[in-house]
């Protein structure tokens, strides 16, 4: 950093800069590429077209990720994604393989704008580097995306199918056994998977280390179970968020083989047992980040396993608000020396400040809370009468104010149950 800036403090524009002169522009290129790495998109077009040289080192960056919302004031990202394929067969293959992120999650097709029917065979021939493709929410991608020959995207290694629509239990398979470098995997909200294709992925990428499933409502036990049995997956990050269906057959094998989760999500899991939790042998030692909120389980429970566990790797915690009373009520004792975050779910309307100063009585070594509650209809009207001792956004504030240990932050989650005007 200190030559960095020693080479940036010796060049002046106004001063040094003369084109005829090669030290000046020598210096001017040797500035310019300490800084690139943090320059945007519009800012690395610009600096592209100033001269060959500039161009050199620019174009790896440009290649490297492209910003298709970023590249044009004129036209839509889509129509540049379109415009980026039909040239991507003609570019040099040296300039292909410099190609290693692509992010189409904000692409969205119009009534006589669609994307290019052939964009993923069209990456999988011409970005033989690819490293990391984020097609959530793409309701372009279906079935008839994938290419009917074998083909191979042997350096992937993100993938993200979030909210894919048309994705399917066979899309996943055919996707699995051609991308076997893939570690870390987001699957989250697809309502139609139902297991077989976390399954081939874990049969088929040894190196797969993080795993979302959130709100897959269909998901059965038989990918988590795929998912933990593999012993030669080593998973580390693995968030069930939302999936109902689960039952104690796979959360008790996930407990008994995946020894080395150090994430671990299980909020709203309606089949999680107490035995299951107490069977996670994980939690004890790896696990540093943990969600337990929206459980199915008695609060009284969650908060007496708690105080009956060692927690001792354990950073992160995410309970239900009424869990934390019980604990707060009963004086019971939690053993998580590094405990520094702690997130409440679902805090009820009116909590008083005095909250605050006993949970960080229980637990000092806290230097962040988050309390989230659920807006209700009537919060304009409440908001006249609160009182001024009460945990709102602008006590947590205050609250702030007055000391620097612990942050408090506030959320409000907004429920929409029916659609009216005020939400419209």
């Amino acid at each position: 950093m200190q030559d960095t800036l020693s080479i940036i403090n010796m060049f002046c524009p106004l001063r040094d800069y003369n084109p005829f002169r090669r030290t000046s522009a020598s210096r001017l290129l040797s500035v310019y590429a300490e800084v690139i790495p943090y320059l945007n998109s519009q800012d690395l077009v610009t600096c592209s077209v100033l001269s060959k040289h500039f161009y050199q080192q620019t174009v790896q960056y440009l290649w490297k990720s492209p910003q298709f919302y970023q590249i044009s004031h004129i036209h839509s990202e889509l129509y540049m994604f379109n415009r980026f394929l039909s040239h991507l067969p003609n570019v040099r293959r040296s300039t292909q393989e410099k190609i290693e992120h692509i992010n189409l999650s904000t692409i969205q097709e119009r009534l006589y704008d669609r994307v290019n029917p052939d964009f993923f065979r069209l990456l999988v021939l011409y970005a033989p580097n690819l490293r990391s493709l984020n097609l959530s929410s793409a309701s372009f991608f279906h079935c008839r995306s994938l290419p009917t020959d074998a083909w191979s995207l042997s350096r992937l290694t993100d993938l993200d199918l979030s909210n894919c629509p048309n994705v399917t239990d066979d899309m996943m398979v055919t996707i699995a056994r051609s991308c076997r470098k893939v570690a870390r995997l987001k699957l989250n909200r697809l309502f139609r998977h139902k297991g077989r294709g976390i399954a081939a992925f874990a049969a088929e990428c040894d190196h797969l280390s993080t795993v979302e499933l959130i709100d897959n409502t269909s998901l059965s036990d038989e990918g988590v179970v795929a998912l933990a049995k593999f012993r030669h997956i080593h998973l580390h990050q693995l968030d069930l968020s939302g999936c109902s269906e689960l039952t104690s057959t796979s959360l008790q094998i996930l407990g008994k083989y995946c020894a080395h989760l150090q994430v671990l999500s299980l909020a709203g899991v309606c089949g999680l047992q107490l035995d299951d939790l107490k069977k996670l042998n994980c939690i004890r030692n790896k696990t540093t980040d943990l969600d337990l909120s929206r459980s199915a389980l008695r609060p009284i429970d969650i908060a007496q396993w708690i105080s009956q566990v060692e927690l001792n790797g354990l950073v992160q915690l995410c309970i239900d608000f009424e869990v934390i009373l019980i604990i707060l009520r009963q004086q019971l004792f939690i053993c998580a020396p590094k405990l520094t975050h702690l997130v409440l779910s679902n805090a009820s309307q009116h909590v008083h400040i005095s909250f605050l100063y006993d949970l960080i009585h229980m637990l000092p070594q806290l230097n962040r809370i988050v309390v989230e509650k659920q807006d209700v209809e009537t919060g304009f009207l409440l908001d006249s009468y609160q009182a001024r001792d009460e945990l709102t956004t602008e006590t947590a504030q205050a609250f702030n104010c007055q000391q620097s240990n612990v942050a408090v932050e506030m959320r409000i989650k907004k429920h929409m149950d029916n659609l009216n005007l005020e939400e419209w």
